[in-house]
């Protein structure tokens, strides 16, 4: 049997351990009661996922897919889109084609290409 390494941490809560387990197994949260003069009382039980799991913030900016800075420069070069796959290309290479040429606004001829191609063909085919 594979064995991995043990990492313990501690949670908010004062006297709760949780032992996580790289092999794959559930994690258990391990509680210590100190009673007044008396030994201490461990006791263990599967502790939800929920709880070890990390908090995540709120995502900062817009909605993704709210923004579309590229839509009306896009739209613009449909008519030579159209004329370049009449002449036999396909969407991907008359995309190409206008992206090499510098017509498509954007970063890089490869992301231009893809987002230009993508967009003809969801409007008009």
């Amino acid at each position: 049997m594979k064995t991995g390494k043990t990492k313990t941490r501690r949670k908010q809560t004062v006297g709760t351990l949780h032992n996580l387990t790289s092999v794959g197994r559930s994690p258990q949260s391990v509680s210590v009661e100190f009673p007044p003069g008396g030994p201490a009382v461990v006791s263990s039980s599967p502790a939800p996922i929920s709880s070890v799991e990390p908090v995540r913030g709120i995502r900062k900016g817009p909605v993704p897919g709210t923004i579309d800075r590229y839509a009306a420069a896009d739209r613009a070069l449909f008519p030579k889109m159209k004329r370049l796959i009449g002449q036999g290309m396909s969407p991907t290479g008359a995309a190409r084609e206008l992206a090499e040429a510098g017509k498509v606004r954007g970063n890089s001829t490869d992301s231009e290409t893809r987002r230009l191609a993508n967009r003809y063909r969801k409007e008009n085919l």
